[in-house]
C-alpha cells in the first residue's frame, strides 16, 4: 500500500461495505482506468445484510451450518 500502487483515485476498496472513493462499477465498464487497484471482500457481497454487522451474522450462521454439515457427513454424534 505505497506508491505508485496507493494512488488516490487508482485504488478502491470495499471495507466495511462502502467503497472507498466510490463504486468503481460504471468506471470499469466503461473503461475509465488505466490500471486500478482493486481490493474486494467476498463475504460482503454473498451473505445478506444492511450492515456489516448483520452480514457477518449472516456469514456465521452459515458457516455454522456448514461445519455441522461437514460433521454429519464424518458421521459425527451431534446429539
Amino acid at each position: 500500500m505505497e506508491q505508485p500502487y496507493f494512488t488516490q483515485g487508482l485504488y478502491r476498496s470495499d471495507s466495511n461495505q462502502t467503497w472507498r472513493e466510490g463504486c468503481p462499477h460504471d468506471e470499469l465498464a466503461a473503461g475509465s482506468f488505466e490500471w486500478l487497484q482493486l481490493l474486494v471482500h467476498p463475504e460482503i457481497w454473498v451473505y445478506p445484510g444492511g450492515t456489516m454487522g448483520e452480514t457477518m451474522e449472516s456469514m456465521l450462521d452459515a458457516k455454522r451450518e456448514e461445519w455441522l454439515e461437514h460433521l454429519r457427513n464424518d458421521r459425527i454424534d451431534l446429539e
